[in-house]
């Protein structure tokens, strides 16, 4: 059996086992992590878990979730995006802003569950009319939080000195991304 043979069997076990999810009429979710970090991790977890709280599991076989992370790669994410929109999943879930944003600007069909973003005002994904995209879905941050956060700070610590300085810690690899622009000017 020569090269090719092989390389032709290889692929159609490939393409055979990526269409098996949707033979057995499985949906199919695309998770896009545009990083790995400790604060947003529990977003993947509880996604999964109210999933399974609502009877969708990979164990009981009537779901599959395919997770992808880009490991802090602007390239990287959109490569695991386009793929998600070439396989055509039924979901894609976007954690955080970034994945959300990249997830939108390449599908206006598949439907995009974001988590960890903020409001698609805050976004710039607005239409002229001040509508979301009709396929954005998911939890959104007003980013009132912010503000409810800062006035309560001086109920909890009385400064000696009279004057009260605030450290703030952020995700340098968020920075491009409007909703830390919006944390950034709510706090300059």
């Amino acid at each position: 059996m020569n090269i090719n043979r092989y390389v032709v069997i290889i692929l159609i076990i490939i393409f055979s086992s990526c269409r098996q999810a949707s033979k057995n009429n499985i949906p199919v979710i695309g998770f896009a992590d545009a990083f790995e970090d400790a604060t947003i991790a529990p977003a993947h977890t509880g996604f999964v878990d109210a999933l399974k709280k609502n009877g969708f599991s990979e164990d009981q076989k009537n779901i599959k979730i395919e997770y992808r992370n880009a490991q802090n790669s602007i390239p990287t994410l959109t490569q695991i995006v386009n793929y998600f929109v070439s396989r055509k999943v039924d979901l894609i879930a976007a954690c955080p802003t970034l994945s959300t944003i990249t997830a939108l600007q390449k599908t206006k069909t598949i439907p995009v569950f974001a988590m960890v973003s903020p409001t698609a005002k805050l976004m710039s994904l607005e239409d002229a009319n001040g509508k979301a995209p009709a396929n954005l879905y998911g939890t959104v941050e007003d980013l009132n939080y912010i503000d409810t956060s800062f006035s309560n700070i001086p109920k909890f610590l009385k400064p000696k000195s009279g004057k009260l300085v605030v450290g703030m810690i952020y995700n340098q690899s968020e920075l491009s991304t409007p909703n830390s622009a919006s944390r950034v000017l709510l706090i300059n």
